[in-house]
């Protein structure tokens, strides 16, 4: 897991393929102009998934885990509490 924010992208881009075809298009798009929804970037390689909720509470928030894709959360607006645990417990 990593914790950082956009300005910091270019130290992690090398970390994936893809990482620097996602920070490009983070850079490049207007995510307030887009409707809610399911965006192919790189066919289903690289997705963008727009939606327009509350920031989640550490009461409020359920763990996921991903073994199969990497998920980078950009907040626009507001607050949201991410936490993390090892995938093992």
């Amino acid at each position: 897991m990593i914790f950082s924010n956009l300005a910091q992208s270019s130290r992690y881009a090398a970390l994936h393929p893809l990482f620097q075809r996602a920070f490009d298009h983070i850079h490049e798009t207007d995510f307030f102009a887009l409707a809610p929804g399911r965006y192919n970037i790189v066919g289903d390689d690289l997705i963008a998934i727009v939606e327009q909720v509350p920031g989640k509470s550490k009461e409020m928030a359920r763990l996921e885990a991903h073994r199969r894709y990497i998920d980078i959360q950009l907040v626009l607006e507001g607050d949201e509490t991410m936490g993390w645990k090892p995938l093992a417990d």
